[in-house]
C-alpha cells in the first residue's frame, strides 16, 4: 500500500504542475479518472504479484507430494529395476533407495 500511496502522490503531483495548455486540454474530470484508473491498475498488479509469491510455493511442493501419492513411475523417482509384488516389500524398496541415494548426494556435496 505504501508504493500505491506514493504513487498516487506523485500522479496527483505531476497532474497539478502541469502547464495550462495541457490542463486545459485533459481537463480535470478526465485527469482524476485517468490517475484513479492508473493507481487500480496498480494496485491490481500489486495484489496479482503478491498472490503468485505466496502461492507458488505451495504449487511446486503440493505437486511434488502429489506425484509420489499418485504413482512413484509417475513421480521424480525411476521405476524399480526389478519387479515386486508385494506393494508393502516394493514401498520398503523405493523408501531404502530414496536413503540410499540421499546418504550419496549427501557425501558428493559434503552436507
Amino acid at each position: 500500500t505504501m508504493i500505491i500511496c506514493f504513487a498516487h502522490s506523485l500522479f496527483y503531483t505531476k497532474a497539478i504542475n502541469l502547464n495550462k495548455e495541457n490542463f486545459d486540454y485533459f481537463k480535470v474530470p478526465r485527469l482524476a479518472s485517468i490517475i484513479n484508473n492508473d493507481i487500480k491498475n496498480l494496485e491490481y498488479s500489486v495484489a496479482m504479484l503478491i498472490r503468485l509469491v505466496i502461492r507458488a510455493p505451495f504449487i511446486v511442493i503440493g505437486s511434488i507430494i502429489m506425484s509420489f501419492i499418485m504413482n512413484i513411475n509417475f513421480g521424480l523417482m525411476p521405476a524399480a529395476e526389478k519387479k515386486i509384488r508385494s506393494k508393502k516389500e516394493r514401498n520398503s524398496y523405493y523408501a531404502q533407495r530414496a536413503l540410499n541415494d540421499l546418504e550419496q548426494w549427501l557425501r558428493d556435496y559434503d552436507v
